[in-house]
């Protein structure tokens, strides 16, 4: 919280230190001959700033970092790291204090427990759809309560990809459900309501061809609001499967942050 809103951005480092050994001389005492110990020596040093991957809006994965010597004059190697704290740091920074402990089973959002906030990690395609020539770009919907096509939540478009490595689209937004409004009244409706399906957290997923052009939806996973009240939990960083008609077609990892304010609405 307090490193992200200093001046020197150096404070959000991640800093990756490196370190080599020497070994001494061996050394003869009486007829026996040991060695000392090898003397451990820092020797660069690589980094990866928070700030950055917050303004970028994705995770590092897989990422080549330059190692440089510890006076920072020389490249001495390099190295492949992964940081994972997008979502994290998205949470912090939306904070207004300082974060404090939480018990068991409360939000992970802070203590907003007006908003249902949503993330879209990853989406990893699978089967005809890499091979069909039509599907040439992806992106993701999602809707809820109130939402419709016109004010669903939107991610990104991007090229399919060949199903080897999963689509990082680093998506976050929110739906804000304030006490006494439309929304709230809504979505207490669907919590009480006898279909299940009234609270599910739907993600729609969109392929296009080249230029745009003949958009389709692919298939659909779901989060719902009920579960996760029932489990007292949000669900964070889970993988969904994406189906359509009974078969399905991808992966999505997403994070649906809820839980404050399912209690409240319902409390």
């Amino acid at each position: 919280y307090e490193v992200l809103r200093t001046p020197d951005p150096q404070d959000s480092d991640v800093v990756f230190f490196v370190f080599a050994t020497e070994k001494k001389a061996s050394i003869s005492i009486l007829s026996s001959t040991s060695k000392a110990p090898a003397e451990r020596k820092q020797i660069g040093e690589a980094s990866v700033n928070l700030e950055k991957v917050l303004r970028a809006g994705r995770d590092e994965k897989e990422a080549t970092l330059k190692v440089v010597s510890m006076d920072g004059k020389t490249a001495i190697g390099s190295m492949t790291v992964s940081v994972l704290a997008f979502e994290a740091l998205t949470r912090v920074k939306g904070l207004r204090a300082p974060p404090t402990g939480r018990a068991p089973g409360t939000s992970s959002v802070g203590r907003d427990d007006e908003a249902i906030v949503v993330h879209v990690s990853t989406l990893l395609l699978e089967g005809a759809h890499l091979q069909d020539p039509g599907v040439e770009n992806v992106s993701v919907e999602v809707e809820m309560l109130d939402l419709d096509d016109a004010t669903a939540l939107k991610t990104e478009t991007l090229p399919k990809g060949d199903g080897k490595r999963p689509l990082t689209f680093g998506f976050r937004s929110e739906v804000r459900v304030e006490a006494g409004s439309a929304r709230e009244k809504v979505l207490r409706g669907v919590l009480k309501s006898t279909n299940g399906d009234d609270a599910d957290v739907v993600f729609f997923v969109y392929a296009s061809g080249r230029g745009g052009k003949g958009r389709k939806e692919l298939g659909e996973a779901v989060v719902s609001l009920r579960r996760m009240l029932d489990a007292k939990r949000d669900e964070r960083d889970v993988t969904l499967s994406v189906a359509s008609a009974g078969q399905r077609v991808g992966t999505l990892s997403v994070s649906v942050f809820a839980l404050a304010t399912l209690a409240r609405v319902m409390g």
